[in-house]
């Protein structure tokens, strides 16, 4: 896997639109903040990438021997993840769903580890 997939993986983390099943509970800002800082797993496009959120608000992505780091917050609800290479430095806000034990947004699914 080159390095523009996974740019592409990153940039799926934050995508802003996310389709809701009849299964899924949309997760609060009060929800995510207990949530995070933490250790989690998240599968993009079948591909497996580690972040390491702290509580200091730093963000460190690891897939592979590729790594990241940027920022994390919890705003209006929605999760906001700033990557330096692998999202261009820019901040992606998404409204976060839990379904059958994972929580998703858009095309990424991620757990708590």
């Amino acid at each position: 896997m080159n390095k523009l997939s996974v740019l592409a993986i990153a940039g799926a983390l934050a995508l802003a639109s996310y389709s809701q099943a009849q299964a899924a509970e949309k997760v609060s800002s009060t929800t995510l903040k207990r949530l995070f800082p933490g250790q989690f797993q998240a599968i993009v496009k079948g591909y497996k990438v580690t972040f390491k959120a702290m509580g200091n608000g730093r963000l460190y992505g690891t897939y592979k021997n590729l790594k990241d780091q940027g920022r994390w917050s919890v705003r209006r609800g929605r999760l906001c993840i700033m990557l330096k290479e692998w999202m261009n430095g820019k901040t992606k806000c998404s409204s976060v769903v839990k379904r059958n034990g994972w929580y998703q947004s858009a095309q990424v699914q991620f757990r708590k580890l």
